[in-house]
């Protein structure tokens, strides 16, 4: 309840391809819907099992960007101010 109102302006999101800017935005739940809504939803979902939302869990939205294409050596990285960047590389199993 003390987040309902959360404020997201400002962030901007970007994904990189290989070091060089693939897409970014500001605009972060236009694919994803609303945050605080996401946020009741899996709250409300939780209490019906039993359980709760506890500070620190991480909730996994979907992506803020359309589908990236892949190539086998690509490395991606996701930022997000002030997060740390996450990148992964793709190798061939």
């Amino acid at each position: 309840p003390g987040r309902a109102e959360l404020d997201i302006s400002g962030l901007e999101a970007r994904v990189t391809i290989d070091g060089s800017e693939y897409a970014t935005t500001d605009r972060l739940e236009e694919l994803t819907g609303s945050y605080p809504g996401i946020i009741s939803t899996v709250a409300s979902t939780l209490a019906s099992q039993g359980e709760v939302l506890r500070a620190g869990d991480l909730i996994i939205t979907g992506s803020v960007f359309p589908p990236v294409p892949v190539d086998e050596g690509s490395i991606f990285e996701f930022t997000l101010e002030p997060f740390p960047p996450i990148s992964v590389e793709l190798v061939k199993a």
